[in-house]
């Protein structure tokens, strides 16, 4: 990702009279700053006004510094913008020790933040413009997540720097990986589905559209759950406090070994592509758990960009099960197009 800068906005509330106009304590306070988050200073201008109020500005060698202030309300307006290497907020502290305000309300923002698509090479340009980190956790199992505010967009989720869904148009995914899987599955009888990853909960939330018996979750962080229910709550539609959805933490791969022989109707596989080699080799188990005509349901990759491991996670799914298909969608939060695929694990003869 690149973020060009980062901006604060301090207000001070309650400031004295009598050091409010100060401009000597106002110069010493910037000078502390820049001292601090190791910058230069290049000029410092101010303009006193009648009867009361100052504004300064201080030319940083990698931005600004400004003050204006409101002696009528005992109130400054601070504001540093820095692409330097030192967070603006060290400011903070300094400010209240000089200025001991009776309130402070601190606001900051990334500048210029860009998240790059992952499948960037020559040729292929993407990326995403971020109005605003929402959350971002490093999870106890070792992946970063983030719920970013992109423009255009909304709140979207973040694995790893990969974008999983944006909750504007998450639906063009998770509907027609859905509407394919049961279509094929062909069964008006009430379906036990396991759903490999999913923490968003919108598969779940389509599975619930149909006749459903059971539906297990199965994935490895249990902040990813936390964190969509929190900030992504219309992709799942309320599906995790469903009656008939079961979330199992953990390694999805640990998990399936203790789920019964012929016990599944689908298998959704709603990973990441990091998760593509962990499918590769557990695809057998994914097999064995599915009844005689279950569905195995996978998102096997970018379908311009990722070619060859499309074409192997396809023809892995093709040897393994009969009756396969292969849908493209696009969706544009994702950029480009994305493949789904879908098996069907023999039937028994003459079923």
């Amino acid at each position: 990702m690149a973020v060009v800068g980062e901006h604060i906005v301090v207000e001070l509330i309650g400031v004295r009279n009598d050091i409010i106009d100060d401009v000597d304590l106002m110069k010493r306070t910037v000078e502390e700053i820049t001292e601090l988050t190791e910058v230069d200073i290049l000029d410092v201008s101010y303009h006193k006004f009648t009867p009361n109020g100052l504004t300064l500005v201080a030319l940083l060698s990698t931005s600004h510094i400004s003050f204006h202030t409101f002696p009528e309300i005992n109130f400054i307006s601070f504001d540093y913008f820095t692409c330097g290497t030192k967070s603006p907020s060290i400011s903070v502290d300094i400010l209240k020790k000089n200025y001991n305000p009776e309130n402070l309300k601190i606001h900051s923002l990334k500048r210029g933040y860009i998240i790059k698509d992952i499948y960037e090479k020559e040729g292929y340009f993407g990326g995403y413009i971020v109005d605003e980190e929402i959350a971002h956790v490093k999870t106890r199992v070792g992946q970063d997540i983030k719920i970013l505010k992109i423009k255009d967009l909304g709140n979207c989720l973040f694995c790893n720097d990969e974008m999983n869904l944006a909750a504007k148009d998450e639906q063009l995914y998770h509907e027609p990986f859905g509407d394919r899987a049961f279509e094929m599955l062909g069964s008006d009888a009430p379906a036990k589905v396991i759903i490999l990853g999913g923490g968003d909960g919108g598969m779940a939330r389509e599975c619930l559209k149909r006749n459903i018996d059971e539906i297990k979750i199965l994935e490895l962080d249990e902040e990813v759950i936390e964190l969509s229910k929190k900030h992504l709550p219309s992709v799942s539609g309320g599906a995790f406090d469903h009656p008939k959805v079961k979330c199992v933490i953990g390694d999805a791969f640990q998990t399936i070994l203790q789920i019964p022989d012929g016990s599944q109707d689908i298998v959704f596989a709603d990973l990441t592509d990091y998760a593509y080699r962990l499918i590769m080799t557990n695809i057998d188990q994914i097999k064995r758990v599915l009844k005689p005509g279950g569905i195995i349901a996978a998102q096997i990759g970018a379908t311009d960009l990722a070619k060859t491991q499309v074409e192997s996670y396809y023809g892995k799914i093709k040897e393994l099960f009969t009756d396969c298909d292969k849908i493209d969608i696009y969706v544009p939060s994702y950029i480009n197009r994305w493949s789904l695929a879908f098996g069907v694990k023999k039937r028994q003869a003459g079923l």
